[in-house]
């Protein structure tokens, strides 16, 4: 379309700053921290020897700056303005909680690169700030993930991770707190209330499988982290959290976690999570 055409000038750029991450970790390994709830069962101190790329509120929790988190996403398109339309409330503009308390955790943290839509680039400025955008495109498989042009894995936070691993270079991933990619899956975020053995959903997850299956024609390796033998995955080699770290699984409250402060900001922004 037109305005495509249009914007995509416009954007030239802004969107070609990344190319100064197109292989920068070629061949190295990396975490990918999702925010399932299986995180409250890990510690998280001790995935401090790879580099780490994350996305959501993973930067409130206590260990995260014991971690080698090096990139942060954010895929949401309009994130980080003061108003904007509540996904979860119909018909709803409101002040956007959400998006203030990711940018106020983000001026903390300049030493860490962050990826967003290109839709947020009057919302959100910094040094460390890069912009993402698909152009309308569809996805088109994860061999052509452009991040300095045309961004199509972005329906997903973790499609979007993915697509700047392999970017970056990385080939090998581990996938850490990505429970929907489970069987059973993991219902919830690590920093909602709750245990795995009341979260479990034995109905597969399909909406995704499309897409990761395209993952097949790349020279990657890629693995998830399950809490136990109990948990398995039609996408990903599994490996255990104590055959990774020699260590059993351990439950943490949220409370533990993360400080009464965000817990309550995040039980304030509407997103009906089930913080208490």
């Amino acid at each position: 379309m037109i305005k495509n055409i249009i914007l995509k000038k416009l954007s030239k750029n802004i969107i070609s700053r990344n190319k100064k991450y197109l292989n920068i970790h070629k061949n190295d390994e990396c975490y990918i921290f999702g925010n399932g709830l299986s995180l409250k069962y890990y510690d998280l101190s001790l995935f401090n020897d790879k580099i780490g790329i994350a996305c959501g509120p993973v930067f409130s929790h206590k260990n995260f700056r014991n971690t080698k988190i090096k990139y942060l996403y954010e895929g949401h398109p309009f994130f980080f303005y003061r108003i904007w339309k509540n996904p979860y409330r119909v018909f709803s503009i409101e002040k956007n909680l959400l998006g203030n308390f990711y940018k106020n955790n983000l001026k903390k943290i300049k030493d860490i690169d962050f990826f967003c839509s290109l839709s947020n680039y009057f919302g959100i400025r910094g040094e460390n700030i890069n912009f993402l955008h698909h152009f309308d495109q569809e996805f088109n498989g994860f061999n052509y993930p452009s991040i300095d042009n045309e961004f199509t894995s972005m329906k997903s936070a973790l499609m979007g991770m993915i697509g700047l691993s392999i970017n970056m270079g990385f080939k090998r991933i581990i996938l850490v707190g990505c429970d929907y990619c489970m069987s059973p899956s993991i219902i919830g975020h690590f920093f909602e209330k709750g245990e795995i053995k009341d979260n479990l959903n034995f109905n597969e997850n399909s909406s995704y499988l499309e897409q990761f299956k395209t993952l097949k024609n790349i020279n990657i390796d890629i693995e998830i982290l399950t809490p136990n033998s109990d948990f398995s995955s039609t996408l990903f080699k599994c490996v255990t959290y104590q055959e990774l770290m020699n260590s059993k699984p351990k439950f943490s409250k949220n409370t533990d976690l993360i400080s009464n402060e965000d817990l309550k900001i995040l039980n304030e922004s509407g997103m009906n999570y089930r913080i208490y």
